[in-house]
């Protein structure tokens, strides 16, 4: 018999629905691309995608801007849903293989040019032979995730997977069950009816993605948005999906609110303005034979790691670009060991710097666009993280927690296109800087 997972409040949700077999949620959207190959292997940042797409871009931001701040104000928008991003690891992709219907799991490794698919425990060992940790996670999800009648082929975060991932924990005076799976410590009251539903469960995961198409694993694309209701309830394995089925009561935005966030989207739209669909032109450059796009994400990424902080000034972002880029090519000249590569690599620097000159202007204001464009969303994902989960903390110190938000919030719109949504100032930082509890599991990219 199939029935619901129970709700964090530890109460069973209404009867699952029934649907047919592969069925995909066709009155919102079938597919999204993550990727050229139509996998979900990496999420970009909202803002990120002027950047990447250019005039385009910008315009996606715009819209997904206007919409979440539509849905947040109490109006049904159903071009948009929300999923929260769980911080697990690793990522695990299970499910029936459409070439031969046999059960499997793996990492985003099953999508490689040799794909890993675990169907069997000799098949553990010799992916996984030497992972130990990563082997006896794969083990206990060949073993318990086949239990949950998985139909399809799914894409979940590991949160837990077995007792040496629970801890009890004393914060502010509380006691918790608690399990880090990546980052975020995730918390539950260690006396509630869901912490007793975890101690007893073998393993815990949260699906967000469904892959559908054929005929083979290949050959499918990534669906956004999985709804967990249809799995078979197990005691062995805490389950649960990530969509966010209801904002009323939680993070309605106020009348202030409201007007504050349409303010601050009045000021993306009126730096967009300003930005001709030409003028983005100069950001398929590439430098050094490194791709631009790459490049300037890399560089923004930078200044969260070492300065814990973004620059404000979009006159002095494009001078610390340059100087960045000048200083890495003047490193690679000197580790050259021929003078004829040293000439040629000066020869490239001095090229790109008088690019880089040149549009020294167009990279300002982008950059400026870029910042309005996220202070807006930083005004959603504050009210966005009032919708939690689980209660969740930063592990800064041994047995001492901070309050944090989940990691973030997950939009896709009607078109299939899926963002993320975060504080990087605050998740983004800390997970390029905090020590994980991965062993030799590796990332979640795994």
């Amino acid at each position: 018999m199939k029935v619901n997972e129970i709700t964090l409040a530890g109460k069973r949700k209404r009867p699952a629905r029934m649907r047919p077999k592969r069925m995909v949620q066709k009155e919102f959207f079938d597919s999204i691309n993550e990727s050229k190959e139509g996998k979900n292997t990496h999420l970009e940042h909202l803002e990120d995608e002027i950047i990447n797409k250019g005039h385009a871009g910008i315009q996606q931001v715009v819209d997904t801007l206007t919409g979440l701040s539509t849905m947040l104000a109490g109006h049904a928008d159903h071009k948009y849903k929300v999923s929260t991003k769980w911080d697990g690891a690793p990522a695990i992709i299970c499910g029936l293989d459409p070439t031969d219907r046999k059960f499997f799991v793996g990492t985003k490794s099953v999508f490689a040019k040799e794909p890993k698919l675990v169907k069997t425990k000799q098949d553990v060992t010799n992916y996984y032979g030497d992972k130990p940790e990563l082997a006896q996670k794969m083990l206990t999800a060949l073993t318990y995730l086949s239990k949950l009648g998985i139909d399809t082929v799914l894409q979940g975060d590991m949160l837990f997977s077995g007792p040496d991932d629970l801890k009890e924990a004393d914060i502010n005076g509380e006691k918790f069950l608690t399990f880090r799976p990546n980052t975020i410590t995730y918390a539950v009251p260690a006396g509630s009816d869901l912490a007793n539903k975890i101690r007893s469960s073998k393993m815990g995961i949260v699906f967000h993605t469904e892959y559908v198409g054929g005929p083979t694993l290949a050959d499918m694309t990534a669906s956004f948005g999985y709804d967990a209701t249809p799995l078979t309830h197990s005691q062995q394995v805490w389950v649960n999906d990530a969509l966010v089925k209801d904002f009323s009561g939680t993070a309605t935005m106020t009348a202030e609110e409201t007007n504050a966030v349409n303010s601050a989207i009045a000021n993306v739209r009126s730096s967009a303005a300003q930005i001709k669909p030409e003028t983005f032109a100069w950001i398929d450059h590439d430098l050094g034979g490194v791709e631009f796009k790459t490049d300037i994400k890399a560089h923004i990424n930078s200044m969260i790691k070492t300065a814990g902080n973004f620059e404000s000034d979009p006159a002095k972002f494009a001078e610390g670009y340059v100087n960045r880029y000048r200083t890495k090519m003047l490193q690679a000249i000197d580790m050259l060991k021929t003078e004829k590569g040293k000439a040629g690599k000066q020869a490239t620097m001095e090229k790109d710097l008088e690019f880089l000159n040149k549009h020294v202007n167009e990279l300002k204001a982008f950059y400026n666009l870029y910042m309005r464009a996220m202070t807006a969303k930083l005004f959603l994902v504050k009210k966005l993280a009032e919708v939690k989960s689980l209660d969740s903390f930063l592990e800064v110190g041994p047995g001492e927690y901070k309050v944090t938000p989940e990691e973030g919030k997950v939009i896709i719109d009607h078109m299939g296109n899926a963002v993320k949504l975060v504080d990087r100032l605050e998740f983004s930082k800390a997970n390029f800087t905090m020590p994980k509890n991965w062993g030799n599991n590796g990332p979640a990219t795994a």
